[in-house]
């Protein structure tokens, strides 16, 4: 584990290729749930008019919340 107690943004892309080399923690396959949800949204336009670009740019919380350095960012490119 590598705990950093300052903000490290600038330097993420420097740990990221050594992130990638560690092991995934392991995890007991048959305890983990799944759950779904629907949400219906009410739309004048059709599905092909709309952009879902903002799902993929993972911009979840605030940046003094949360800030992080994606592999498809390292690697420019879209996820």
């Amino acid at each position: 584990m590598l705990l950093l107690l300052k903000d490290q943004f600038y330097r993420l892309s420097n740990y990221l290729p050594k992130f990638k080399l560690l092991p995934v923690i392991p995890y007991n396959i048959s305890v983990l749930k799944e759950k779904s949800t629907v949400v219906s949204i009410p739309c004048i336009k059709q599905l092909k008019e709309l952009s879902f670009n903002f799902l993929f740019d993972y911009n979840i919380f605030p940046d003094n919340i949360l800030t992080y350095c994606a592999e498809w960012q390292y690697s420019k490119r879209i996820m």
